[in-house]
């Protein structure tokens, strides 16, 4: 690859992972919500496996950002959430 593709592809890499994060994000908070329905409905291990799975989002998210870290130097602090516990 060309030194202009290599920087092109940085930069877009650069956009995507900010949007991932807050991709993710809208989609935790929506797992969040059906979680707590399921609890309330009687559904604990339904629920226990959508906890599950807003953790590891979390995770997925704490890697996306540190691979923001390592392009740009900082994360923008509009992406850190700390909602995934």
């Amino acid at each position: 690859m060309s030194e202009m593709t290599n920087k092109t592809e940085l930069e877009k890499l650069s956009m995507l992972l900010p949007h991932w994060i807050e991709h993710n994000h809208n989609h935790s908070s929506e797992y969040r919500k059906w979680a707590d329905f399921a609890k309330e409905d009687g559904l604990e291990e339904t629920s226990s496996f959508l906890e599950k799975a807003i953790i590891s989002m979390g995770e997925v998210d704490n890697a996306l950002a540190l691979a923001l870290e390592k392009i740009n130097g900082e994360v923008p602090e509009t992406l850190t959430h700390e909602s995934y516990d």
